[in-house]
């Protein structure tokens, strides 16, 4: 251990030897949650953190942990007090005593003490009362009822909590809630939905017009501090500005509106430019806040290094890019060449980040680290999907459904339902040991296997699909907005996925013509299906269909069946016939 007399913090790492040396030593543990691009994070670091008084307190009277939490998100789940930086004091066992966000240095080292006689003189009691809560499972175990109600209750919150003067939802801090978005563009979409455009474009306009964006750079603050957008805390998000990207492409794609193309690709620019490992192609993490840097004028830009990039590559965010590049490829001329980075970005990732028995690596810094949780494997298998979709590549295809299997395997709940966050493990180090089920992750699991069970025709991917949402029906609620990625994966259940089949060889440029035609317009329950004639004979006799010497198309559901369609030029307007009617 470090003696009172030294400048900084022991820091420990998140791992059973830390836990162990807090038994022994019989001390509280100091948690500390960070990221490197958070600017109250360094600013806690930089002062509280580095004040004699608070060194001395926490290298003596506690064992200090801290933890990544772009490296440790299931961590962060459990752990997080409302933002970060966060604050805590855990007992030995990882249970939680008290915590909080950002904390001066003078209020640090009264709290400090404070919490040490707290642990010193009421251990017992704390352990006694904590001990009942160690082997919960903070989830659900009852299905509920999946009907339209779901969709119009979160559409009326929508409503309720639009800024009809500024867009957005709340007041402030404002944040641009890409789910709720979306469920704004998808409600748009269908007929009546002219408030949801409002609610949609107004957004879309504020965000663009006010200090989230970077109109010189390129791409999305995180967050804005006022209501009006204008002073954004100026750190960049790979996740959230790939989410961002997919906004204004498919509001672009509805709207016909130019300017939200200009946005997305602006903001693509910025990905490829700024945050792209021009080796590894793969996507860093993320830029660090620098309100000094933004707010120079654009001709004084050069001559101050730009905020840091965290060179970190996380498996998650890197898919959720592809996803969105995958989209804005549709609406670019230069479709061949994002289409082809998205490829090589996968293949990186899938090459060097999955292990065969455990799935995807959650990130590389340099090697790839750290396997056992949900997100990576399902952004991966999602960007795999739909790569298949966009290029008729079976081996995508193939990749998504072993991913899928790990996904049944080692996350799914196989009495209750639903796919907790990690591998389950009874001994893993405090509220690791609980399964956690994060509604937002669900959501876009049962929207994968939606797709995957009509891309395949295997009906048990709908039926974990089904039994997925249905373990949220009756505790949506309690996430207001943050619960819009919900509405929509119901909303997909509910209203049976249109099915658009491009049937011929892969080797036709006319096939791959059907598929950028079936990705260029908006349908939010299209499932694009490659039948290859080549590779895919039994799909094909499956769906009924026809091969061909000449490339063609199909729109179908359950119950509708365009016929063939010989002119992908024709292909649009077959689909929103089909829409309509059904």
């Amino acid at each position: 251990m470090i003696s009172p007399g030294n400048e900084e913090i022991h820091w420990f790492k998140w791992k059973k030897e830390s836990f162990q040396l807090a038994r022994v030593l019989d001390r509280p543990i100091l948690l500390d949650l960070t990221a490197v691009w958070c600017y109250w994070c360094r600013f806690m670091e930089e002062n509280s953190y580095t004040d004699p008084g608070v060194v001395g307190l926490a290298n003596e009277l506690f064992v200090p942990i801290r933890v990544n939490v772009d490296q440790r998100p299931d961590i962060n789940e459990r752990y997080n007090f409302g933002g970060l930086p966060t604050t805590a004091v855990l007992t030995p066992d990882g249970e939680t005593i008290s915590g909080g966000s950002y904390i001066p240095a003078g209020e640090l080292k009264s709290w400090l003490l404070s919490q040490s006689e707290y642990f010193r003189v009421q251990k017992n009691e704390i352990i006694r009362r904590l001990a009942s809560f160690s082997q919960e499972a903070s989830n659900q175990t009852c299905e509920g009822e999946l009907s339209q109600a779901i969709v119009t209750d979160l559409q009326q919150s929508l409503l309720e909590n639009f800024d009809r003067v500024y867009g957005g939802f709340g007041t402030q801090p404002k944040f641009p809630l890409p789910d709720a978005v979306e469920l704004a563009l998808i409600s748009a979409h269908a007929a009546g939905g002219e408030v949801f455009r409002k609610i949609l474009t107004k957004t879309l306009d504020e965000m663009s017009i006010g200090g989230l964006f970077d109109h010189i750079e390129g791409g999305f603050h995180r967050y804005s501090t006022t209501r009006d957008w204008s002073v954004p805390h100026s750190e960049k998000i790979l996740e959230g500005n790939a989410e961002l990207i997919r906004n204004y492409v498919r509001a672009y794609k509805l709207t016909g509106e130019e300017t939200y193309r200009g946005i997305s690709e602006h903001t693509v620019e910025y990905l490829l430019n700024t945050l792209r490992d021009p080796e590894k192609v793969a996507f860093y993490g993320s830029q660090a806040a620098d309100e000094e840097y933004y707010n120079l004028p654009k001709d004084e830009r050069s001559d101050k290094n730009p905020p840091a990039v965290d060179k970190t590559v996380f498996t998650n965010w890197n898919a959720c890019a592809i996803l969105s590049l995958i989209e804005a490829a549709s609406i670019t001329k230069g479709e061949s060449s994002l289409l082809s980075i998205c490829e090589r970005v996968v293949n990186f990732l899938f090459n060097q980040g999955f292990d065969e028995s455990k799935g995807m690596h959650h990130y590389f810094n340099p090697e790839p680290t750290l396997t056992g949780l949900l997100t990576d494997n399902l952004e991966m298998a999602s960007a795999l999907l739909n790569l298949h979709m966009v290029t008729g590549d079976q081996s995508y295809l193939m990749g998504a459904g072993k991913l899928a299997q790990i996904m049944k395997r080692k996350f799914w709940d196989r009495e209750n339902g639903g796919f907790c966050d990690r591998v389950t493990n009874r001994n893993a180090e405090g509220h690791l040991r609980r399964p956690e089920k994060i509604l937002n992750d669900n959501s876009q699991a049962a929207e994968f296997l939606l797709k995957l069970s009509v891309i395949t025709g295997n009906g048990e991917w709908e039926d974990m699909a089904r039994k997925t949402l249905g373990l949220f029906a009756e505790s949506y609620s309690d996430l207001g907005l943050q619960a819009s990625s919900y509405a929509s994966a119901v909303n997909l259940l509910l209203h049976v996925p249109i099915r658009i089949e491009v049937i011929g060889s892969r080797k036709d440029s006319e096939f791959h013509e059907f598929l950028k035609a079936a990705s260029s317009h908006l349908e939010p329950r299209s499932v694009v299906l490659p039948l290859d004639v080549d590779d895919s004979h039994g799909r094909i006799r499956e769906l009924h269909a026809n091969p061909s010497q000449d490339t063609y198309a199909r729109v179908c559901t359950s119950t509708l069946n365009s016929g063939a369609i010989y002119k992908s030029s024709e292909l649009a307007a077959k689909v929103s016939a089909v829409s309509k009617a059904g």
